[in-house]
Order: structure tokens, then C-alpha cells, then sequence
């Protein structure tokens, strides 16, 4: 059996089912992103594509999907049963009595949070002007590739890598909060569809959470559903969480780790699996 784990690229599921095929495997898919609003091609590509796409879905023994919503969006196109699965997490939690005066965005900025960043950029110029606090916003990110989305970079942002895990798990501990921007104009759906995963990384370690994004995002519902941390959806609410989470802070991490362990820890992703295992197996007899 080969457990294809994929994402937006729709050649990745043709590919898994030719390997699978000269393998000699059955294969499942695991999509974590919504092959089918795939962006990174043109409109031919995904045309030819897109029969070859249906067919490695038709072909898989099967399939599982990173949210119930993208496992909805899933069966309805391909017509069969998509189990979700949510993305399991088992990174130990990491603690720190530190306290630096910044909010922390980990991760690249692609189109679905890219513009949402740059309102957080300035959202973040008028807290320090209103305030008169020496807050700063750290984005993982290289330098150049922040420049790309946000222009001349200003003294309140202060990008650079962090390549180690353990480093990168401290800088999320160490911080106010951890930010997770999403696009408010996303003509693909994908941030209907798809759970980022960053936010399991800020369910670890972060003291605070704040989701800025449109009321329909998958990270918003969740948060929204799980009364996690703080939640904006119009520039007054984002305005009003900064000033809450940095005026009054709050430690969330309690709660955090229980919806962590609950949602995304081994025993549920075994369940799940085990589940499929038994399948496997009452196929095989039959």
C-alpha cells in the first residue's frame, strides 16, 4: 500500500498513481490542499489535466482529506466516499519564562496570506504610534521574500529563518502571540478548504493566538468553534484584539494543548488509521 500525502499540485496524484501502478501497490490519497482550484498552472494545463486527476481519485483504495470541509469539497467532484483526517502533531510542547515584545508569523506568505499580512504590518505601525510601545512583528521568512509582499521593509518587522525546530518552537513561546493572517479575497476557496499548518505549531507553544481572516476560513471556524484565542474579521476587531492581547494578555496554553491533543495528537490520528487498517483487512478476506 502506498499513503500519498498531497497537496495543491494535480500532478502529484497523477504521479502517485503511475508509481503506485509500477510498484505493483494499491495506493490511498491524503490531500491536504484542494488539487482541483490548483493555481499553479494555466488554464490548458488544468484542462488536460483534469480527466487524469479524476481518474487517480477513481483509481485510489482510499481517500482521506485534511478537513471535513475539503473532504466534502472532494467527494462531491470525484463522487466516493473522503474520510477526513486531520494532521496529526506530536512535537512535545515547548515552555519559556521569557518574554520578547513581539507577535510572531511563522511560515512563507503565499497568495492566501500575503495581503492579510501586510494589514497586520500596519495594524502592528499604529499599536506602536497609539501606544508608544517598541512592539515588533517576526516573520520566519528570508528577507528578500518578505520584500517581495510588503515592499521596503519597516524597523517594526524583523524577518529571517529559523531552521532549527526547537529554535523555531522557543521564538513561538517567547513571543506575545502568534499571528496567522488569511486572505479575505481568495478566488480559489482554498482557505475554505484547507487547515494551516502552522496554526499546530502556535497550539504548542504560543501563550496567544490571533486569526485574522474572513468569518468563513477554515482557521477562523475552527477557532471560532473551539473558543480559542482571538478572532478578527474586520479591521475594528483586529484592532480591538491587539490592543486586548497586548494590554491584558491572557495564557491560553492550557486550552491550547487540550484542543492539540484532542484534535491533532496520536491517539486521534490511530483511530482514524486503525480504522482504515481494518478495512484493509476485510477487503483482503473477502
Amino acid at each position: 500500500m502506498l499513503f500519498a500525502v498531497l497537496g495543491a499540485d494535480a500532478r502529484s496524484y497523477v504521479r502517485a498513481q503511475l508509481l503506485a501502478g509500477r510498484l505493483g501497490l494499491s495506493y490511498s490519497i491524503y490531500a491536504v490542499d484542494d488539487p482541483f482550484q490548483w493555481d499553479g498552472a494555466g488554464a490548458g494545463v488544468r484542462k488536460k489535466l483534469y480527466p487524469e486527476l479524476l481518474a487517480s481519485f477513481g483509481a485510489a483504495e482510499h481517500i482521506f482529506a485534511i478537513t471535513p470541509e475539503l473532504s466534502a469539497e472532494l467527494s462531491s467532484r470525484v463522487e466516493r466516499s473522503v474520510t477526513p483526517l486531520p494532521l496529526p502533531y506530536t512535537e512535545p510542547s515547548v515552555d519559556s519564562e521569557r518574554t520578547k515584545d513581539q507577535l510572531i508569523y511563522v511560515g512563507n506568505l503565499g497568495h492566501l496570506y500575503a495581503a492579510a499580512f501586510r494589514d497586520l504590518v500596519d495594524a502592528v505601525s499604529r499599536f506602536r504610534i497609539a501606544s508608544g510601545r517598541n512592539l515588533v512583528l517576526r516573520a520566519t521568512l528570508p528577507a528578500e521574500n518578505l520584500k517581495r509582499v510588503i515592499g521596503d521593509i519597516p524597523n517594526h518587522v524583523i524577518p529571517g529563518r529559523i531552521a532549527a525546530r526547537q529554535d523555531l518552537a522557543r521564538e513561538i513561546a517567547e513571543s506575545r502571540a502568534a499571528i496567522c493572517p488569511i486572505a479575505f479575497s481568495d478566488p480559489s476557496g482554498m482557505t475554505e478548504t484547507s487547515f494551516p499548518s502552522k496554526l499546530l505549531d502556535y497550539l504548542a507553544h504560543a501563550r496567544q493566538i490571533l486569526i485574522w481572516g474572513p468569518p468563513k476560513a477554515v482557521a477562523v471556524r475552527y477557532f471560532v468553534e473551539h473558543g480559542l484565542g482571538y478572532v478578527a474579521s474586520t479591521p475594528d476587531q483586529l484592532t480591538d484584539s491587539l490592543d486586548r492581547l497586548l494590554a491584558a494578555p491572557q495564557d491560553f496554553r492550557e486550552s491550547y494543548r487540550k484542543i492539540l491533543k484532542r484534535n491533532h495528537g496520536p491517539e486521534a490520528f490511530d483511530a482514524i488509521i486503525q480504522r482504515m487498517l481494518s478495512g484493509f483487512a476485510g477487503a483482503a478476506e473477502r
